[in-house]
C-alpha cells in the first residue's frame, strides 16, 4: 500500500529530477510500476537524495516483489523517524512473504507501538500470518489439557533409601490475556494442575504484568513489571513481585539478540518461610524464524531452611541453556523440539542425617530434559496438541536425584 507519494515543493537537485519524482507519482498511481520505480531511479541518480523517495522506490520494489532489495531501502528508514513506523510496517510484510512469520509478527507489532494509526493495517496482516482474525487491542489463549506424570514428587527410584516415584495422572488448564494499547500491554494468566490421586501436589498460579515498549534505532526495549502467586496442595506457597527489563535487536541478519533482565521480591508464609528472599535474572537470547536459544543466569538469595540439626540451603546460582526448534517435517502439522541443560550451585553446605552421621556437602545439580510436541491444524476452532517431555536430575546428594517422564495431550485456542 502506498503511504508516502507526494510532489516536494522546492528540490535542491540537478534539473530533470522534479519532473522525474512527478512523472514517477502518476506512473506509480496508474499501475505502471516498473516505469515508476525506473523514473524514481532516475530523480535518485540526480540527486533527490530524499528519504520520502527512497520510501517511494522501496513501495516499487515491494510491488515488484523484488524484496531483498525493498528489505534494504526499508531497513534503513528505519533510522529516520518520520518513516520508521511505515518501514517496520513493510518489514513484516516482507518477512511474511519469505515465509519468516515470526519475525513479521515481530515487526507489525513494532509498527503499531510506534504509530497506532496502523493498527488496523496491522491487525489485518496480522491476521494473514497467524489464519486467525484478532481483536484489534485484546489477545486470548485458552489451554486444556490432560496427562501423566512418571514422578510427580521427584524422588529417587532408591530402595536402599526406601524411596520410589508415584506416578499420577492429572488434568490441567492454562488462561491467559493481554491487551494491549498503543506503546503499552497488559496481560495475566492462570493457570491450574489437579492430580486425579495426590492432592497434595496439585498446583494453582495467578500472574499478572504492565509494561511499556520504547524504541531506540533498531532497538526494541521493554520496561515492565508484574507479580505472581503460587499455591500448592491448596495451601499458599509464595508471592513475587518484581521489575523486568528487555532489549531486542532488529538487525538485517537471520538471527535477533535478545536480552532480557529482571528482579523479584519472594514472600512466603510461615511453613515454607525459607524461600522468601530476592531472585535476579539475567538472559541472553537469539531468535530465528524456526529457532530460538538462549542462556540464562540465576541468582538466589533465600532464608534457607533449617531442621533440627539440619540444614538446606535454598539459594543457589544457576546456569541455564535452553533451546527450541520448529522443523517442517509433518507439514501443516506443527512440530517443536525443545532441550534444556541447568546447572544449580547452592551458596552453603547442607547439613543432613545419614544414618547416625551428621554430614556436610555443597549441593551441586545438573538437571537435563527433552521434549517433543506436536500441533495440528484447527478442528472446529480448536488446536489439537500433544506433548512428552522427559527429564533427568543429577545431584551431589543421592536423595535428590530423579526420573521424570510427562505425557500431555488436549485443545489450544487463541
Amino acid at each position: 500500500m502506498l503511504l508516502a507519494l507526494a510532489l516536494l515543493g522546492s528540490i535542491p537537485a540537478r534539473a530533470g529530477a522534479p519532473e522525474d519524482y512527478a512523472a514517477g507519482v502518476k506512473a506509480y498511481r496508474a499501475g505502471e510500476t516498473e516505469e515508476a520505480l525506473r523514473l524514481f531511479q532516475g530523480a535518485f541518480a540526480a540527486g533527490l537524495a530524499t528519504p520520502t523517495l527512497r520510501f517511494n522506490i522501496a513501495l516499487c520494489q515491494y510491488r515488484l516483489r523484488r524484496y531483498a532489495e525493498a528489505q534494504e531501502q526499508f531497513l534503513s528508514l528505519t533510522r529516520d523517524e518520520d518513516f520508521r513506523a511505515a518501514a517496520e510496517y513493510h518489514l513484516g510484510l516482507i518477512a511474511f512473504q519469505q515465509g519468516r512469520s515470526d519475525d513479521a509478527l515481530q515487526h507489525l507489532n513494532t509498527a503499531q507501538a510506534l504509530d497506532p494509526i496502523l493498527e488496523d493495517r496491522v491487525d489485518l496482516a496480522r491476521a494473514r500470518i497467524t489464519g486467525r482474525p484478532e481483536s484489534p487491542t485484546t489477545s486470548w489463549y485458552l489451554r486444556a489439557m490432560g496427562g501423566y506424570d512418571s514422578n510427580v514428587e521427584l524422588v529417587p527410584d532408591d530402595e536402599a533409601l526406601g524411596l520410589s516415584p508415584r506416578a499420577d495422572g492429572f488434568s490441567e488448564a492454562l488462561g491467559s490475556i493481554e491487551h494491549r494499547r498503543g506503546a503499552w500491554r497488559y496481560g495475566g494468566s492462570l493457570y491450574q494442575r489437579s492430580y486425579f490421586q495426590l492432592d497434595d501436589s496439585n498446583q494453582l498460579g495467578l500472574q499478572l504484568n504492565a509494561s511499556r515498549n520504547f524504541i531506540a534505532g533498531r532497538w526494541a526495549f521493554e520496561l515492565g513489571g508484574g507479580g505472581s502467586a503460587v499455591r500448592l496442595g491448596g495451601e499458599r506457597l509464595q508471592e513475587l513481585a518484581g521489575l523486568q527489563f528487555s532489549g531486542l535487536y532488529r538487525g538485517s541478519g537471520t538471527w535477533q539478540p535478545r536480552i532480557g533482565l529482571g528482579v523479584d521480591h519472594v514472600t512466603a508464609p510461615e511453613r515454607f518461610d525459607y524461600l522468601e528472599g530476592w531472585r535476579a535474572r539475567l538472559e541472553l537470547s537469539a531468535i530465528a524464524s524456526r529457532f530460538f536459544a538462549s542462556y540464562a543466569l540465576e541468582y538466589n538469595d533465600r532464608e534457607d531452611e533449617a531442621l533440627g540439626d539440619e540444614f538446606f540451603s535454598q539459594s543457589p546460582v544457576r546456569h541455564g541453556l535452553y533451546a527450541a526448534w520448529q522443523p517442517t517435517w509433518f507439514a501443516p502439522v506443527e512440530t517443536e523440539i525443545v532441550a534444556e541443560l541447568r546447572y544449580s550451585r547452592y551458596a552453603d553446605e547442607d547439613l543432613y542425617q545419614d544414618g547416625t552421621e551428621l554430614r556436610s556437602e555443597r549441593r551441586e545439580e545438573m538437571l537435563a530434559g527433552l521434549g517433543l510436541y506436536l500441533r495440528f491444524p484447527y478442528t472446529l476452532g480448536l488446536r489439537p496438541r500433544l506433548g512428552i517431555f522427559a527429564s533427568s536430575n543429577r545431584s551431589s546428594i543421592e536423595a535428590l536425584e530423579y526420573e521424570k517422564l510427562e505425557l500431555t495431550g488436549g485443545f489450544e485456542y487463541f
